[in-house]
């Protein structure tokens, strides 16, 4: 979705600017968010601006699915107030810790940017409390 043509590309070049593209004019995800996460109003544009298109495909994916369960990995669910697209909520939990550990070897982004992405979505707490199961 991040490609040039693809649905999301020119949302986020009005929301991040042209600094966030790299080869091929395609979206660099690390620019992007290195510029999205230094900003708490910049992530509440971005989301505002991508979450109605992301909810649309993943309905698309959703009723084109012929399997019997349909398994949603979605940190972002509660804050796009999509609750609605999944009939049994589960919220795992880890502790402040381990969720750096992983985005670290994940990502090999910074401590800091780690930080920053973590602030910028509801608490783990408030996530846990709506879930289904947690």
């Amino acid at each position: 979705m991040r490609r040039p043509g693809r649905p999301l590309y020119a949302k986020i070049l009005k929301v991040c600017g042209k600094e966030v593209l790299g080869r091929g004019k395609s979206i660099d995800p690390r620019r992007a968010a290195a510029r999205v996460f230094a900003s708490p109003s910049m992530v509440k544009r971005l989301n505002a601006a991508t979450h109605p298109a992301i909810i649309a495909e993943i309905k698309k994916r959703i009723s084109a699915s012929k399997a019997a369960l349909v398994i949603l990995d979605a940190p972002l669910l509660m804050e796009a107030h999509a609750r609605g697209l999944v009939d049994l909520l589960i919220v795992v939990k880890a502790a402040r810790q381990q969720q750096i550990r992983r985005l670290r070897l994940r990502s090999g982004i910074s401590r800091a940017a780690i930080i920053a992405r973590i602030r910028s979505q509801l608490p783990l707490s408030q996530k846990a409390q709506a879930a289904d199961l947690s």
